[in-house]
């Protein structure tokens, strides 16, 4: 006899299950390090779809909470409601430290994906899922049972699409600026963790943003021009993918040192320049100004920055320093 347990899958009522065509609006949610782990760069379009309808609003899909930054993707309704259940959770946490944040997500998820699927299945029986695992030995056949618990858990699998990005560095490491954030996602599997490969995306989206990231050799350990050009420019590859035209994007920069603010906006029309410059001389690789223009217009939020040695040679040769010749030898082979 099979059981439903308590890592429930996400699942539907049949009448109310809604197919997604390859014409659906295009969400994508994008987290990744930069500068070594001292910044975090977060972006996200800001599409909102119905069944019968999509606009591109000022609806974000980020929010922050107690240090730690929210993406949201996937049917918004769901969504909220499980990052409304993650922040109850935290809420109620001695700290905000990694392993306390983990705890909080996967205890959130269970609760949120059992209240889900009691709405959807059980409460025309009176149920929840509590009264389920204690009257249904009772009140229902084996096979009644069994089928059930199949159709919950395939439904489930096809139907329920949140997928929530959690990341930040929790107050030790900011605190002691140092250390590598943490980038968690939630989803019907659970609480998944991708602190080793530095970034992560989400959404319809997805698949054509991390093969932009790929295809441009992301590191995390790129500094943060470069990382917000690539993580940008893998927006916009997502956005094309799906056929989708120019909408609105997101993008927040976190900072580890940073208690207070956390971080700071990037202005919609800097976003616009950039993607200007991408159209016109980038897609698919950076110009050769991109990381000149970036620079200049995040200094006044940042006390330092990192840049590649192709930029301090630029701007050497423009203020017209002459570049020193090289004192380097080549070894003499052996005699």
């Amino acid at each position: 006899m099979t059981e439903y347990g308590n890592r429930l899958s996400k699942p539907l009522h049949p009448r109310r299950i809604r197919v997604r065509g390859k014409g659906s609006p295009m969400t994508v949610c994008i987290a990744a390090m930069a500068d070594d782990g001292r910044r975090l760069v977060c972006a996200s379009d800001t599409m909102v779809s119905t069944a019968i309808a999509s606009a591109d609003s000022a609806v974000s899909k980020w929010a922050a909470f107690r240090g730690w930054s929210f993406l949201l993707s996937g049917t918004l309704s769901p969504a909220d409601l499980l990052y409304d259940a993650a922040k109850l959770e935290m809420a109620n946490a001695e700290d905000n430290e990694p392993a306390t944040v983990r705890g909080c997500l996967e205890r959130a998820q269970t609760k949120e994906l059992e209240r889900w699927t009691a709405g959807r299945w059980l409460s025309k029986y009176g149920l929840d899922w509590d009264k389920y695992r204690r009257e249904a030995p009772s009140r229902f056949t084996d096979e009644f049972r069994n089928e059930l618990s199949r159709k919950m858990m395939n439904d489930g699998e096809s139907n329920y699409d949140p997928d929530l990005i959690v990341c930040g560095w929790g107050n030790g490491l900011q605190q002691a600026d140092s250390g590598l954030p943490y980038i968690f996602n939630v989803n019907h599997d659970g609480v998944g963790l991708h602190k080793t490969e530095g970034m992560y995306a989400t959404g319809s989206g997805a698949d054509a943003a991390l093969a932009s990231l790929y295809f441009h050799g992301y590191r995390r350990s790129m500094t943060l021009a470069q990382v917000v050009y690539y993580v940008l420019a893998a927006r916009f590859t997502a956005e094309m993918a799906v056929g989708v035209g120019e909408k609105t994007t997101f993008l927040w920069v976190a900072q580890r040192e940073s208690l207070e603010s956390g971080g700071y906006l990037v202005e919609t029309p800097h976003i616009q320049k950039i993607r200007a410059s991408w159209v016109k001389f980038g897609a698919p690789r950076m110009p050769k100004n991109a990381e000149k223009m970036i620079v200049e217009m995040l200094m006044p939020r940042e006390k330092k920055m990192s840049v590649t040695l192709d930029h301090v040679v630029s701007t050497l040769r423009k203020q017209g320093v002459p570049a020193r010749p090289s004192t380097s030898r080549k070894s003499k082979g052996r005699q």
